[in-house]
């Protein structure tokens, strides 16, 4: 989920509503690292897919919130699993996270080993959301365990703490290494000790070659007569039966071509498809001040309305998850008097529907309710698979106070709140 958040100064004699844009940047947080509490469950992080090649970019969502004051910000970091600190793995999530919450890593894996940034291979880490203070220090807050395959190999996320057992390598030996269509070819893997229990699945890139081995006496092996005609690189995979007892290890590739006459008869065809890119959720407010003007009477109360700037929501996202966009405004203050943020009230539009006309403006919230804008109240909304396109918001702005009232010039900052999802 992306939260972002726009303010604006609003004025009374000379009532005036800005609404100012600013640029929101993804990145990571500069922060002070802390120590995660190993053992301490506070809630998960979870990898989508759970599992795979190293080459994969996965997804990661948190299960529980960034609680204040730990909530400014959030983004997922690596520890050891005896707890330290090693390096930030996703970009920033800014704006009180609310579970669920998360994002894509900052590359895939692999990429992110080959960094040298502290991750490598054959090893396995205590993956942590950090939940960020004002003060910029990260609060370690969920976790997972990620264990790293060897080149080429893959990734497995858990909530189990990884095997602390005794470390197993494997070798592969491959026979013969060049063959012709439908030839056999034998896979021996010997994994060391060899007193590891466990089985041994014989790979094809990422691809499993039948079902997995049972190790005896530090051996697995079996033969393989469907290898496609090209280059092949075959690794194994030692699961141990008993990871307290020995831990998991996978071979480095052994090259297998297969080739011969027999090939020269096969033939390729070339599948196109274009995928379009995942789009974006961008969310603009107007620089241009509104002016309320001056209050007039209206009875026993003075009352002065506007309308809001331009806001504008834009959804090119294939996925189309929704959205929904709220205002909370502060209590006006002229410097030494004040005015309850509630005097102000709204009436949500649609100035200019996407294409499906399918946003949903908020409630009308009328001057002095409570709750009322002073508590937040929604400007607009689209439901799940609904909000495609261009749609700008605005609304008329309707400010009633005492015509006893203390004169001046009086300002509050209104914050208008996107977030990029129905849920």
């Amino acid at each position: 989920m992306k939260i972002i958040a726009r303010t604006a100064r609003v004025r009374r004699l000379a009532l005036m509503l800005g609404l100012v844009a600013a640029t929101v940047g993804i990145g990571l947080v500069a922060a002070t690292p802390a120590n995660a509490a190993v053992g301490t469950e506070l809630g998960h992080v979870s990898l989508s897919p759970a599992t795979g090649p190293l080459t994969t970019t996965p997804n990661w969502s948190a299960d529980t919130n960034c609680a204040a004051p730990n909530n400014v910000s959030a983004f997922l970091a690596a520890y050891t699993l005896s707890g330290t600190f090693i390096t930030a793995i996703s970009a920033n999530i800014l704006g009180a996270p609310i579970a669920p919450f998360g994002g894509p890593l900052q590359a895939d894996l692999q990429t992110i080993i080959n960094l040298g940034i502290g991750l490598s291979n054959n090893a396995s880490y205590e993956i942590d959301v950090e939940c960020v203070d004002a003060g910029n220090v990260n609060h370690p807050q969920q976790f997972t365990y990620l264990t790293l395959g060897a080149v080429g190999g893959a990734y497995t996320q858990t909530n189990t703490p990884p095997s602390s057992g005794t470390p197993t390598t494997t070798g592969l030996v491959v026979s013969p290494a060049t063959a012709a269509p439908g030839a056999p070819v034998t896979l021996t893997a010997t994994v060391t000790p060899s007193t590891a229990a466990g089985t041994v699945q014989f790979l094809d890139g990422a691809t499993a070659i039948g079902s997995p081995v049972a190790v005896s006496g530090g051996t697995a092996a079996t033969t393989v007569s469907t290898l496609s005609c090209g280059s092949h690189s075959i690794t194994a995979k030692f699961v141990p039966t008993d990871p307290n007892a020995f831990g998991g290890s996978t071979s480095t590739g052994q090259p297998v071509t297969i080739s011969g006459a027999a090939c020269a008869l096969q033939g390729t065809e070339t599948i196109n498809v274009a995928i379009p890119s995942t789009g974006a959720f961008t969310f603009t407010v107007s620089t241009t001040p509104v002016s309320l003007g001056t209050a007039t009477a209206n009875g026993s109360n003075l009352e002065a309305k506007g309308s809001l700037s331009p806001a504008t929501v834009s959804d090119t996202r294939n996925t189309v998850p929704g959205w929904h966009v709220s205002g909370q405004v502060g209590d006006f203050s002229d410097g030494t008097h004040t005015i309850d943020g509630n005097s102000l009230g709204w009436t949500p539009a649609i100035t200019t529907p996407n294409a499906a006309n399918d946003v949903v403006a908020g409630p009308a919230v009328a001057p002095g309710s409570n709750p009322g804008l002073k508590q937040g109240s929604g400007l607009a909304s689209a439901a799940a698979s609904k909000g495609s396109g261009t749609t700008v918001l605005g609304g008329g702005l309707d400010l009633v106070v005492p015509s006893t009232q203390n004169a001046g010039s009086y300002s509050a900052t209104l914050t208008l709140t996107a977030i990029d999802t129905a849920a």
